[in-house]
């Protein structure tokens, strides 16, 4: 027998409420509910609550084998709508009201629109936010569900843009992504090479050029990608020694092709790909690495 009948999962502000409980004897199954956006799940009636996430934005029941649960989402804020649901309420599509029969263990989740973007440029430049976006604080953005963002790397005079981190990614300036989720993205720019007072607030100096060997030990050959001391990006393949040069901190991507069996030096392990910012070690010694093939 149900003692109280309410529970609600809000994601919101990161805030989450849960009231109630419940007790039956027999099999249990558990649903996890989750939303994400500006919303709120209403949850009729309330399970045993099995731990909720305030920065997940989730809470788990567990039911009686047989309970129909009724999953209400209540959107939040002006402008604020249900996009979809997820899991076993995916067929109500954007209806507010879904029924779940908790025949076995389920996980339902409410995306909510608009969604948040925190963007987060770092000293030496600026972010522009294409259009499409709603602005809702300092460095703060939102879009509707599914849309994609479009953001373009702006670095001040004298700095170059080294890379994305977080929903953007890579080394491109410009940056094309969907939103379906609260996110947030960074932007890192670096000094411009032979700028001996450009300092960089993220990695220290980057003024002075980095000279990079790449050995071959065996038969096979590596491709390298990075951004030369002109701020253009470069590919060089070598299938014997060769030296790169970079700006201090930037990164350096390698693939080996071949029979490849391990890396050495900068880079370490099996994997095919391997990438290293080019920064000196504690004894001041330049970055190097060795690639050995079977």
């Amino acid at each position: 027998m149900f003692r109280n009948t309410l529970a609600v999962v809000a994601t919101a502000g990161l805030f989450l409420l849960v009231i109630g409980s419940s007790s039956a004897a027999g099999q249990s199954a558990t649903l996890s509910i989750k939303s994400t956006g500006p919303g709120a799940i209403a949850v009729e009636p309330a399970g045993d609550p099995r731990g909720c996430s305030t920065s997940n934005g989730y809470c788990r029941f567990s039911y009686p084998v047989g309970t129909r649960v009724h999953l209400t989402a209540t959107a939040i804020g002006k402008g604020a709508s249900l996009a979809t649901w997820r899991g076993p309420c995916a067929a109500a599509g954007n209806a507010a009201v879904c029924a779940v029969d908790m025949n076995a263990s389920k996980g339902a989740l409410a995306r909510f629109s608009p969604i948040r973007l925190i963007v987060r440029p770092r000293s030496g430049g600026r972010v522009d936010v294409g259009p499409g976006a709603t602005a809702c604080g300092f460095a703060c953005w939102t879009f509707p569900y599914g849309s994609r963002v479009a953001l373009t790397a702006r670095p001040d005079e004298g700095r170059w843009f080294r890379s994305w981190e977080g929903l953007c990614k890579g080394y491109g300036q410009t940056c094309d992504a969907p939103m379906f989720e609260p996110s947030q993205t960074t932007a890192y720019f670096g000094c411009t090479a032979g700028d001996e007072e450009c300092v960089d607030q993220d990695q220290g100096p980057l003024s002075k050029p980095m000279k990079i060997k790449v050995t071959i030990v065996g038969t096979g050959s590596v491709t390298i990608r990075s951004v030369n001391l002109n701020n253009k990006a470069f590919t060089k393949s070598c299938s014997a020694a060769c030296r790169i040069e970079v700006p201090r901190s930037q990164m350096v991507v390698i693939e080996a092709k071949g029979r490849f069996r391990r890396w050495d030096g900068a880079c370490r392990g099996a994997s095919s790909r391997c990438a290293f910012s080019a920064i000196e070690d504690p004894s001041n010694t330049l970055p190097s690495v060795s690639a050995s093939f079977r």
